[in-house]
């Protein structure tokens, strides 16, 4: 929904290119590993629970709570979130220019980009994050793993797979000859995969749209309104 409201404020001609203007300044990824279990190769998507936001490296806001009565009541779920605030206390550089920022914000935020891309936490890329070299960096990586993992897992979801009939065509690895094959695909590439950092699927199975509509009788619309909040 964010991604199509901003395609309507930027210039280009196509929807790629309006696309392609928003990836400028709005981006989207998630997080996927891999290992081997039971001497077969293996993929997944992490996910976190907790939720994080780092602004301007001199906030954060972390916790597991959510933004909605459930949460916040504080007589429904045991959740809670913490905002950490300094003081500014370290020179920094935020769009080329040099700035104060919270020493706790910026270095936690340099950690965790480094993590997510799989390199060191003392590389000067990551001390501006509005910059475009960062930002390159972060799409070009996510796309890369992305494509790799496609290659070699075929897993989803995947943009590639934007119907119910192109992810059931999809390859399966089910017999022994399936995962010799699997084990050398992995072999040969897991060492491209850098970090963790991959593509959101934003548009698997989009053009299912009508199909993933809750029916008039299902149980999820007989269900009081209350449950959802």
């Amino acid at each position: 929904s964010i991604v199509e409201s901003l395609k309507k404020l930027v210039p280009g001609e196509t929807d790629e290119e309006k696309e392609k203007e928003v990836k400028k300044y709005f981006n989207v990824f998630s997080l996927r590993n891999h290992g081997v279990l039971n001497n077969k190769p293996v993929t997944e998507i992490i996910y976190i629970h907790s939720k994080l936001m780092i602004v301007d490296d001199e906030y954060v806001l972390i916790g597991s709570a959510n933004i909605n009565d459930r949460s916040m009541l504080g007589s429904r779920d045991s959740e809670f979130a913490v905002i950490v605030q300094e003081n500014p206390v370290k020179t920094s550089i935020m769009d080329g220019k040099k700035v104060k920022v919270a020493r706790f914000a910026s270095e936690f935020r340099q950690a965790l980009m480094a993590e997510h891309l799989g390199i060191d936490k003392k590389e000067m890329i990551l001390i501006d994050p509005v910059n475009d070299e960062l930002n390159e960096l972060l799409c070009g990586r996510a796309r890369n793993n992305t494509i790799l993992y496609r290659k070699i897992f075929h897993c989803y979801p995947d943009d590639e797979f934007q119907t119910f009939e192109e992810l059931n065509s999809r390859k399966i690895y089910k017999t022994t000859e399936d995962f010799d094959e699997l084990r050398t695909i992995y072999n040969e590439n897991k060492d491209q995969i850098k970090g963790h950092i991959v593509e959101f699927p934003l548009y698997f199975l989009g053009e299912e749209v009508d199909n993933l509509k809750l029916k008039t009788f299902s149980s999820e619309n007989l269900l009081p309104e209350r449950n959802y909040i």
